[in-house]
């Protein structure tokens, strides 16, 4: 026998939940769900709308200033644009890095064009970066610890060594290995960090040109830029102000590629996967008070429910003598328990979730966000937003009925109107989340079918990007390597990789038009390999450029009639040529990218290179490979082979994580509305059953029982119809959401029929019992 006061209460409450303790268990298990997916959703908002990237050292207000693109890729800027920030009297201090491949060389170890974060000489300063203690940061370079461990097996012996580079006349040191977190700087995963004065050697110019190089550098739009200022900055208006200025270097003309200066708040280097991880925030956060809201009506409908079952019990201990905080004392230490059981299961789901997340999503959008710990504090502040509800919905219930007389407690058998307005309020709240949840993702789900389009190329062909000291493939044995009996093409070839070609503008303001365009540099034969069915073959394509349909409505939009035989001027730097041939689309980024105008340049007149990818439309060819590269190239590279099918479905994973995670939360919302529904009815048919023994004992049909216990949620549905309409009509001009719309019909037929479904098998469960037990009084 229990003797103490504190564990025989508990053990009453534990007895007056009997037959519903299942429920309880779904709450506290609820509840336990929501807290962890708060405090994941205040460590993603929080690293994406106010904490620095993990690899920045201060927490200081920093702004980038690059190049943004209409599908909000990013490109850079010009040293100078970044410079004439320095002059503005509000910029406290102004730094930039660039990413280029240098052909570094070591001794020992093959090092294949390492990708490098050339940066400025305060850069370290202004960012606080955690470099290694070192005598110089303008000279030497530092190993990222990826690319140390990688190409390095791990031998710290490399720091102090040196590299070399054709250019440089002196060796370059090793200074030190990088910390874990500058392995992904933005979209990039270098493989060094290296210091501005090595620029010098990295131009078309030779270094003791002093005066060109100057102009060289300051001239190619390359840069990214980060500056602070003195007080906030209307980015807007700022940007606006940095694209109506010129920026040219005198004496030095260079064709952009296509991007329009922009201004962001924060370091942001990726902003593609910045506004995917916004939406992906947006949702969560929806899921996350949807949920909140469910599992806190359910509890407090609970908890109502229970109160108003055991009124009885408390009017006769209140007869007895039994004061408020007696009552109070039992259903609150319940609770108390409950938390500390919510808090125990919330915190496990959140550390395990979260090294679930670190590990499943390293390269994906989450990864910037998801590096270094979660931090406790967000865990707090999730359980005390989870634990004041759960007191509220537990204490609520009982002191409003302590209010009410002993008679009317004895008496009321029924919900007074309050509960009714109040259950009604809730119905409303649920059916017009429900419609919000279900409108929001038909809406995602249209808007990437719109951008759904096929590939345009052969997925099966296999493509393999090879790095070189030096050597240069013969194009013109290309035609004929992998050429079978057919006298059908197998091997093509590009200077860039098939889902990043480099980009220009085209046109300028001053001829009405001006816009990015990608080119490509292709051998004859790649559409014969990469297209099947190709009007363009490598026989008759010996000059001219071959643009898409995009490309060339692009220039029919402005005034250009294209047909075969069409000169178009290129700009500086590409030149002048005819147009051979126009082609569909080619999706290089997957079938939701969007499409843009691109231009195809034979390779032949582009001379040898260091970096090329090449294509394979069989699988055998891979075996010869290598034995004609060691022909033509130094000491070659090979990247691991990978079919175009796959190359687009990494692009397009990225995009479809946002549909999938859509849905994932209309799922769960939408099971969660329909076990709230559920009890809801059942709850109401509890308390109403003498009504339903009433009809059906003088035999009403099922169809009547069903109108009456789905004509209060009938009711809802057309009041949060109604409300949903309004908010939309309110913010729908602002955010461009249709108002009346096939999706709202579809929202509202698939609302309705949960509601009705969540209807029916209570009613129906309920006419299998005998009509003379729903008529019985307790």
């Amino acid at each position: 026998m229990i003797k103490q006061r504190f564990g025989f209460e508990l053990l009453c409450e534990w007895n007056r939940w009997a037959g519903q303790r299942g429920k309880v268990l779904l709450l506290l298990l609820g509840f336990s769900i929501v807290s962890c997916l708060f405090a994941l959703v205040l460590r993603v908002g929080d690293a994406l709308f106010f904490a620095n990237p993990s690899w920045v050292g201060s927490q200081a207000q920093f702004y980038t200033v690059s190049a943004a693109y209409d599908d909000r890729r990013q490109a850079g800027v010009s040293r100078q644009t970044i410079e004439s920030l320095e002059a503005l009297p509000f910029v406290q201090a102004a730094s930039w890095l660039r990413v280029i491949n240098v052909d570094f060389r070591s001794a020992s170890y093959p090092l294949y064009q390492p990708q490098a974060l050339v940066f400025d000489d305060h850069l370290p300063h202004l960012l606080a970066l955690d470099f290694p203690a070192s005598e110089s940061l303008q000279t030497g370079v530092w190993l990222t610890d990826r690319y140390w461990r990688e190409t390095f097996q791990h031998d710290r012996r490399v720091v102090g060594s040196t590299l070399s580079f054709d250019k440089i006349p002196e060796g370059v040191p090793i200074r030190g290995i990088l910390p874990p977190k500058f392995d992904r700087i933005g979209p990039w995963q270098p493989d060094i960090w290296l210091p501005e004065a090595y620029l010098n050697y990295m131009t078309p110019f030779a270094a003791q040109s002093e005066m060109m190089v100057d102009q060289f550098l300051r001239t190619v739009p390359a840069y990214y830029g980060f500056f602070s200022t003195e007080r906030p900055l209307d980015i807007a208006a700022f940007t606006d102000e940095l694209r109506a200025s010129d920026f040219s270097v005198q004496g030095m003309q260079m064709q952009g590629h296509g991007g329009e200066i922009q201004v962001y708040q924060g370091i942001v280097l990726d902003d593609q996967a910045r506004a995917l991880l916004e939406r992906l925030w947006q949702f969560s956060l929806l899921l996350v008070l949807g949920l909140a809201a469910l599992f806190a009506l359910t509890a407090f409908m609970s908890f109502s429910n229970r109160t108003l079952l055991l009124s009885e019990e408390y009017r006769l201990l209140q007869t007895l003598g039994a004061r408020s905080w007696d009552l109070l004392r039992p259903v609150a230490m319940a609770a108390l328990v409950q938390i500390v059981a919510i808090s125990l299961v919330s915190l496990l789901l959140t550390l395990v979730t979260y090294q679930l997340l670190t590990q499943s999503f390293d390269d994906s959008v989450l990864a910037p966000v998801l590096r270094g710990s979660l931090g406790l504090n967000y865990w707090w502040v999730s359980m005390l937003v989870v634990s004041c509800i759960y007191l509220l919905a537990s204490l609520f219930p009982l002191l409003s009925l302590r209010k009410r007389q002993l008679f009317s407690r004895v008496m009321g058998t029924h919900r007074s109107t309050a509960q009714l307005l109040f259950g009604q309020a809730s119905l409303v709240f649920q059916l017009g989340l429900a419609m919000v949840t279900v409108v929001s993702a038909t809406q995602l789900f249209k808007q990437q079918q719109a951008m759904f389009q096929p590939l345009g190329f052969d997925a099966a062909v296999t493509k393999v990007n090879v790095r070189s000291h030096g050597g240069r493939l013969p194009i013109e044995t290309i035609e004929t390597f992998g050429m079978n009996d057919t006298g059908r093409a197998h091997f093509a070839v590009s200077l860039s990789p098939f889902d990043a070609p480099y980009t220009i503008e085209v046109g300028t303001q001053e001829v009405g038009f001006a816009t990015q365009f990608e080119i490509h540099n292709v051998s004859r034969n790649y559409f014969e390999v990469l297209l099947s069915d190709s009007a363009v073959h490598a026989e008759d394509w010996q000059s001219g450029v071959v643009m898409n349909r995009t490309a060339a409505n692009f220039f029919e939009n402005n005034g250009y009639a294209i047909q075969p035989g069409t000169t178009i001027d290129l700009g500086p730097i590409t030149g002048t040529h005819a147009v051979h041939a126009v082609l569909d689309d080619v999706r290089h980024r997957g079938r939701f990218s969007a499409a843009l105008p691109a231009l195809y340049l034979p390779i032949a007149g582009k001379g040898s290179g260091a970096n090329y990818t090449l294509y394979m439309a069989l699988p055998e060819m891979l075996t010869r490979l290598p034995q004609y590269l060691d022909q033509h190239l130094l000491d070659a590279s090979m990247s691991t082979p990978l079919s175009l099918g796959e190359l687009a479905a990494q692009h397009e994973r990225k995009a479809q994580q946002l549909f999938y995670f859509s849905l994932l939360v209309v799922g769960v919302m939408l099971a969660g509305i329909v076990l709230t529904l559920n009890y809801q009815v059942r709850a109401r048919l509890q308390l109403e059953r003498s009504d339903y023994g009433v009809l059906l004992a003088i035999g009403a049909p099922v169809s009547a029982l069903l109108a009456k216990a789905f004509r209060p949620i009938a009711i809802a549905l057309v009041i949060a119809v109604a409300l949903t309409t309004l908010g939309y009509l309110v913010v729908g001009a602002e955010l461009a959401l249709p108002v009346f719309s096939g999706l709202s019909i579809i929202a509202v037929v698939c609302v309705g029929a949960i509601a009705l479904g969540a209807t029916y098998f209570p009613v129906a469960r309920l006419t299998k019992t005998e009509v003379v037990t729903l008529l019985k009084q307790d």
